[in-house]
């Protein structure tokens, strides 16, 4: 009939407001629409940085430490992520790098001790929140490592299990 939708045109109608209602609402909520714009309010100096080496030795000709900072407050606790820091025995105003694992990885120590003893600075953080990697070494550590506080996506992995193939244990991704 003429004047009136068909049962198509008004799925296809319905179907468009889906589809367009969340762009709506992300222009409505104010989303930076520039890095400039994001960054606007942060400053880095407003939270504590909390530093504190948790364990120190020398190898290798270099000097080893496993330190934790901290990174914000989320929800009123803070966030915490422990590294790797290594140096060359007796170096200083060094180059530095920095080491970053892959996601579901941890930081390693061996990386940061061959990076010292090319003659850098290096620090390989821990930011996935997996247990650290000693690699060949015979040092661990026991003490706290990284805490991501009340982080929402961390607390839901923290029961999650995954089978790992080599083994057939579940695990802790």
């Amino acid at each position: 009939m003429p004047g009136q939708r068909t049962a198509l045109e008004h799925t296809l109608i319905l179907l468009a407001i889906l589809l367009l209602a969340p762009l709506a609402v992300l222009y409505a909520a104010g989303v930076p629409k520039s890095v400039t714009e994001l960054w606007a309010d942060f400053d880095p100096r407003k939270d504590p940085l909390a530093a504190e080496t948790l364990k120190a030795w020398e190898q290798d000709g270099t000097v080893c430490r496993i330190v934790r900072y901290q990174v914000g407050v989320f929800k009123g606790a803070p966030a915490k992520i422990a590294a790797f820091y290594a140096f060359p025995k007796g170096g200083a105003r060094l180059p530095a790098l920095l080491s970053m694992h892959g996601g579901g990885q941890s930081a390693g120590l061996d990386d940061v001790v061959t990076n010292a003893r090319h003659g850098y600075a290096s620090i390989a953080i821990n930011w996935g929140g997996n247990r650290l990697n000693f690699g060949r070494t015979q040092v661990t550590c026991d003490g706290p490592q990284t805490d991501w506080g009340r982080l929402e996506w961390i607390l839901a992995t923290r029961s999650t299990r995954i089978l790992c193939p080599a083994s057939g244990e579940m695990r802790r991704p």
